[in-house]
């Protein structure tokens, strides 16, 4: 009986830590864009800033875990981004365009800002920030 309890504990450990990974990644790359795009921390935080929410009735934890690693890696992404010269925050944004197309962000409405963020994020974690 122990042995199964612990092989449970395990994949429960396991999937803890492959959430948090994914979810700072995730924080990473969206703050990170945020950052080098200028926006303020409170822009980011209002339309990215995750609060709890109960969605995994099998392990609770899990929720909390997923939160907070995304919030510690939007800081941490926005912080990289924003502390970047302007040369660099241009170039950034200019390599993440050959995967996105330009756009203009004058008179966007909110969801069409997160769309933008959101799609350049993905284009970093693709091609831009890898794990080492």
């Amino acid at each position: 009986m122990v042995g199964v309890f612990m092989a449970l504990g395990a994949g429960y450990a396991q999937a803890r830590e492959d959430a948090r990974n994914e979810n700072a990644a995730s924080g990473f790359s969206q703050g990170f864009v945020m950052g080098i795009l200028g926006w303020g921390w409170k822009q980011a935080v209002d339309r990215f800033g995750r609060h709890l929410l109960k969605i995994n009735a099998a392990d609770e934890a899990m929720d909390v875990i997923r939160v907070n690693a995304y919030n510690r890696g939007m800081r941490a992404g926005f912080m990289a981004g924003a502390g970047l010269n302007a040369d660099m925050k241009k170039a950034y944004l200019a390599q993440l365009h050959q995967y996105t197309g330009p756009r203009t962000s004058k008179g966007w409405s909110r969801l069409d800002q997160i769309s933008y963020v959101i799609d350049l994020a993905t284009a970093a974690r693709l091609h831009l920030l890898k794990p080492e």
